[in-house]
C-alpha cells in the first residue's frame, strides 16, 4: 500500500475490509494524478469539479484540515482513510 502498512493492518486500524482498503487504494491513486502519495488542495478541487461541485477554497482547506494529521496540507493515504471513514 501508499502508507507502508499491509492491507490487514489498515483494515484494522480503520475498520474497512481487506477489499475495501484495495478499492480505496485505487481510487487513491485515480485522485493522485502527479503520484506523489498526497492528494493536494488541486486534486481535491479537481475531483469535486469532475462530480460537479464548485468549492471554494475555503471548503476544500475545511475539509482538508479535518483529517491532515501530519499538517503538510495534503491528504496521504491513511489521512484519506479516515475521511472515508467519517462519511460512513
Amino acid at each position: 500500500t501508499t502508507t507502508g502498512k499491509s492491507r490487514r493492518e489498515l483494515s484494522e486500524v480503520h475498520g474497512f475490509s481487506e477489499e475495501q482498503i484495495a478499492v480505496f487504494e485505487e481510487s487513491f491513486s485515480l485522485l493522485d494524478k502527479d503520484g506523489d502519495g498526497n492528494i493536494s488542495n488541486y486534486e481535491i478541487r479537481s475531483l469535486m469539479h469532475s462530480l460537479g461541485y464548485s468549492p471554494s477554497e475555503e471548503d476544500i482547506s475545511t475539509v482538508i484540515s479535518k483529517v491532515d494529521t501530519d499538517g503538510n496540507g495534503s491528504v496521504d493515504f491513511d489521512e484519506f482513510l479516515t475521511m472515508m471513514r467519517c462519511r460512513r
